[in-house]
């Protein structure tokens, strides 16, 4: 068995201690971030390297020039070999820091936040949820630049009113009107995103009402799952001739009509003559982040120095909105990173390369980035869960929580990526639900939220082990 086979089983295994460590803290009601991370991590990095080894190996990674330096253009097996590593080591770090003992001890003086609702949460819920959509329909027109990052955290707060409304409606406290109306929202909001081409929205979406049915009927809709895979797959091949297909020399940004026609042509080319849009590696390289990884670390630091933590530096900027700053630098590591490793044409400034957190760290720092980086992660991810840990018995602490940690499972995003949009965009939810007097907000000793969590659910698993 080769070095990625044993790399995936290592960290399968510690998906699998993480769930059973959340069984048995008492944490199964409260979002599953840190597993929601490795799985992720596993999916994008781990697999792919298991069972498409072969393939990896015969992949072209770049043009094979940088400068005047020639480097190797097709993946070494020891290369892949160490990417598969690192993303181990990374794991085992992220999961290290987030159950540390000596971090949980210095995060202890945090205050938690308690959230109950002020009065019925449905009519207001449904209207930050049609604020939300207007916003995500204008952030998708021509103009919306300057004014980017308010329609960001509207929309943001209309994915909070989503997924209480939800949670409300599998309470069984919503009218049939009201069922309705989120029924016929929540549709129109993950087709407007999928017609932009860009799959991680609605996939955050799922996952957010994936953790919203879970916390509500305490089972998970595995008929739904195994149902939303293989449509998944079908529209991440679609997005491939998309790409392909729209036009990208136009000076306008093409409207929602001619991006329904292309989606249209794209799912007819795939189905008749799916060797024309090379579906299978495109479907790696876009849906894998192994290759990438391969990539930064056969190239680094001999032909391309370590960046230094210069991306995080240049991060500061995100945590500004645009509106506040008009001249602001322009965030583009989607081109600067590929440019910089040779895995695009230096005159290729339309395609975009993921530059994701754990391969960000390794080009700032090397092998020493990804684990220190990484567990500092898990401490980060640790305290949010303690800031957070009257979710595990109040639902609509849970409302809030679930949007702001499901945004940070968004692996294939730098670091400012997640991190940038959650400082901005949780200060304004919480204000937002306050003005309109949709919940109460306060902050309790963190040691006392968690004393209540833990009496509450030994009451709930005392009273399931009688009836």
């Amino acid at each position: 068995m080769t070095c990625e086979a044993w790399s995936a089983l290592g960290e399968i295994a510690l998906c699998w201690f993480a769930l059973w460590r959340r069984r048995c803290a008492s944490r199964a009601t409260t979002f599953p971030l840190i597993p929601g991370l490795l799985l992720t991590h596993l999916t994008l990095f781990g697999l792919p390297a298991a069972l498409f080894r072969d393939q990896f190996l015969g992949f072209d990674t770049g043009l094979g020039i940088l400068g005047s330096i020639v480097v190797p253009q097709a993946l070494s097996p020891e290369t892949l070999r160490l990417a598969a590593l690192m993303v181990l080591a990374g794991m085992l770090a992220l999961l290290v820091g987030y159950e540390l003992p000596l971090a949980q001890a210095l995060l202890a003086p945090l205050p938690s936040i308690r959230v109950t609702w002020r009065r019925n949460p449905v009519p207001g819920a449904l209207l930050l949820m049609g604020c939300g959509l207007i916003a995500a329909i204008i952030e998708k027109g021509e103009h919306a630049k300057r004014i980017e990052g308010i329609l960001d955290a509207i929309a943001f707060v209309g994915l909070w009113a989503m997924g209480a409304l939800w949670l409300l409606n599998w309470r069984g406290l919503m009218s049939r009107s009201g069922r309705a109306a989120t029924w016929s929202m929540t549709a129109a909001l993950m087709s407007l995103e999928i017609v932009q081409g860009a799959l991680w929205r609605p996939l955050i979406d799922s996952v957010l009402l994936l953790s919203i049915y879970t916390r509500a009927r305490g089972r998970m809709p595995w008929m739904v799952i195994a149902l939303a895979l293989p449509f998944f797959l079908i529209m991440a091949a679609a997005k491939i001739g998309f790409r392909v297909l729209l036009p990208q020399n136009q000076t306008g940004t093409p409207g929602t009509l001619e991006k329904i026609a292309t989606y249209r042509q794209s799912l007819e080319l795939a189905y008749d003559d799916p060797a024309s849009l090379d579906l299978g590696e495109t479907l790696l390289t876009r849906m894998s982040e192994t290759w990438v990884l391969a990539a930064v670390v056969e190239r680094s630091p001999r032909f391309v120095p370590y960046w230094g933590g210069t991306t995080y530096l240049s991060a500061g900027w995100s945590l500004i909105p645009r509106l506040l700053m008009p001249d602001k630098p322009i965030e583009d590591s989607g081109q600067d990173f590929p440019h910089r490793y040779g895995i695009i044409n230096s005159d290729d400034h339309q395609t975009s390369t993921n530059f994701a957190a754990l391969i960000e760290m390794y080009a700032n720092f090397g092998p020493s980035g990804v684990i220190i980086g990484m567990a500092l992660f898990g401490v980060v991810c640790r305290a949010l869960e303690l800031i957070f840990a009257d979710a595990a018995t109040n639902d609509a602490t849970y409302a809030l929580s679930a949007p702001i940690l499901a945004s940070l499972l968004l692996i294939e995003q730098p670091f400012h990526g997640a991190f940038g949009g959650f400082v901005q965009h949780t200060p304004f939810l919480i204000a937002t639900l306050a003005l309109c007097g949709i919940c109460r907000f306060a902050l309790i000793p963190i040691d006392l939220a968690v004393a209540r969590a833990n009496r509450a659910l030994a009451a709930q698993a005392a009273s399931y082990g009688a009836s």
